[in-house]
């Protein structure tokens, strides 16, 4: 059953690239709470990056938010696919963000796109494919005007990060970071501590707030036990938003009164802070009213309303 799923989504994206790449976006959004907040992040003027699109769950609405937006996919199957069907205001380059420039071994655990890494301790494990592909610094590419850049590359989030500094320290963008101990132990500290040397705060969402990363503690925040069972139950939190530290007090505070509002004065604050006028329909019950919290078994349970 599991390889008709593939097959048949295979097929899906060599006949219909972009009406797939909407539905999987729009299938898989849940998952990542903070794509509600992307209108939040920067202005919609600036250029995003996508460092790790994968099959473009966050490509999809960052084209949507951002006039510009440059992705990068080292596997070939889902940058060819990206190629495809992204919109005319991005650029798919198939290759991986490193810290310098080469080529390198990415893994890939059969019929799990999402979890292929660079890295040997991120633990891919089972029936591993195997695919060379080029090394490039974000640095490299020369970019200008950046506001956003989304990582999620399974534990090589440090090294993309080293080679981003010149970038970094010219637009100072909203970084939007995946960090996981299970890939790395030690890789949220690390971050951390590169990100607050240069000059960056570091806040995660927490149920219906926007809290400092000095609150987050991996042993509490990221349950591995709750990513084995098949209702969510505890609490794993892997995601995490930096800002300038000059304007990340005032910029937490902003997405955390905007947590706050019911959903029309939401919509209606993005609009008029110029954060974009092409807000999905969905995402202010995603991240504001629409998700309650409830406690269970002294744990708490997260439960989307229908929206």
């Amino acid at each position: 059953m599991r390889r008709l799923k593939w097959w048949l989504r295979g097929l899906s994206q060599r006949l219909a690239p972009r009406l797939t790449f909407a539905i999987l976006a729009n299938r898989t959004w849940l998952h990542e709470r903070e794509i509600g907040l992307l209108p939040l992040l920067s202005s919609s003027d600036a250029l995003a990056v996508d460092a790790g699109a994968n099959k473009g769950v966050y490509l999809y609405h960052l084209s949507r938010h951002f006039q510009r937006v440059v992705a990068f996919e080292p596997l070939p199957e889902m940058s060819a696919f990206l190629k495809a069907a992204a919109p005319l205001n991005t650029t798919v380059h198939a290759l991986a963000l490193s810290n310098a420039a080469g080529e390198a071994e990415i893994m890939l655990p059969r019929g799990f796109n999402e979890l292929a890494s660079l890295e040997p301790s991120s633990g891919a494990a089972g029936n591993i494919e195997r695919h060379r592909t080029p090394l490039r610094t974000l640095d490299s590419f020369g970019l200008s005007a950046v506001g956003l850049i989304k990582i999620d590359v399974e534990g090589h989030e440090f090294a993309v990060l080293e080679g981003a500094r010149e970038t970094i320290a010219r637009y100072h963008p909203t970084i939007l970071v995946e960090v996981e101990e299970r890939h790395k132990p030690g890789g949220i500290a690390r971050i951390r501590g590169l990100l607050e040397a240069s000059g960056y705060e570091g806040y995660f969402l927490d149920g219906p707030a926007l809290r400092p990363i000095a609150d987050f503690d991996p042993a509490r925040d990221q349950d591995e036990a709750s990513l084995q069972r098949s209702v969510k139950v505890g609490r794993y939190i892997n995601n995490f938003i930096y800002f300038e530290r000059r304007q990340a007090a005032e910029r937490a505070a902003t997405i955390n009164r905007w947590l706050r509002m019911p959903p029309h004065a939401q919509t209606a604050m993005i609009e008029d802070s110029g954060g974009g006028g092409r807000v999905p329909a969905w995402h202010s019950a995603v991240v504001g009213g629409g998700l309650r919290f409830q406690k269970d078994r002294g744990e708490a349970r997260a439960t989307a309303d229908k929206v």
